[in-house]
């Protein structure tokens, strides 16, 4: 039997204030393999970041992945399907923005 936890990670405003007032570069260091890439420090790269950190985890080594609800794959299923609802366009958007998806 596998022993999971679902923990949510809150971000204070202080962080993200700080991070928009900063400027510079943020260095991204895939955590189980070699190599790292430069973004510029925004909100948007430190999400990211944090996003491809827990998708270079293959094997789920560090436990940092869940699994999905069925609410979540539905959204997901309406965005590749061209689906108009308002889920579907926000998944499309973040997809748009983030480089992990070109």
């Amino acid at each position: 039997m596998e022993n999971w936890q679902l923990v949510s990670v809150q971000i204070l405003a202080t962080s993200f204030d700080m991070v928009r007032t900063s400027s510079g570069l943020i260095t991204m260091l895939q955590s189980l393999h070699e190599g790292c890439h430069e973004r510029p420090l925004t909100v948007e790269s430190c999400l990211q970041f944090i996003n491809h950190h827990i998708r270079s985890d293959e094997g789920n080594q560090l436990r940092l992945r869940t699994k999905l609800r069925d609410i979540d794959v539905q959204v997901i299923k309406a965005a590749a399907c061209g689906n108009k609802a308002i889920p579907a366009e926000a998944l499309r958007s973040k997809m748009a923005a983030d480089a992990t998806y070109s």
